[in-house]
This record gives structure tokens, C-alpha cells and sequence, in this order.
């Protein structure tokens, strides 16, 4: 058999919370959810549900 661990750090602030960083960071630097979600050991799904709380408007699939 094999276990996987994976360790998180929960120390790690949770910037994707704020609002003005994931707007500067989603929609300024164009980073994508994905990329946002792996930083923070999220999913994107996580990622997208706080850009819609903050009211920030989504890119289209694919699009930068």
C-alpha cells in the first residue's frame, strides 16, 4: 500500500480572501484561477466563488 501526505501550511495568509488583492491579481497581473488556487492549495471552483462574492467580473474560458 501506499499513503499520501500532503502538508498545508495554514500559517499562510489567505490573500485570495481579500478583495483588492484577487482583483489586482485576477484582473490587473491577469493571473488565472487556477494559478491563484495552486499558490493556496484551493481549487479553482474556491477561487471563482470569491471573485463572485467580491462582485469581480470573470474572463471567459481561455481568455487573458
Amino acid at each position: 500500500y501506499k499513503v499520501l501526505i500532503t502538508l498545508i501550511d495554514k500559517t499562510k495568509p489567505k490573500s485570495y480572501r481579500d478583495p483588492i488583492w484577487l482583483r489586482s491579481a485576477y484582473l490587473e497581473e491577469g493571473r488565472s484561477m487556477a494559478d491563484i488556487a495552486t499558490e493556496f492549495d484551493i481549487t479553482p471552483a474556491a477561487v471563482y466563488q470569491w471573485l463572485t462574492k467580491h462582485d469581480i467580473s470573470t474572463r471567459k474560458r481561455g481568455e487573458r
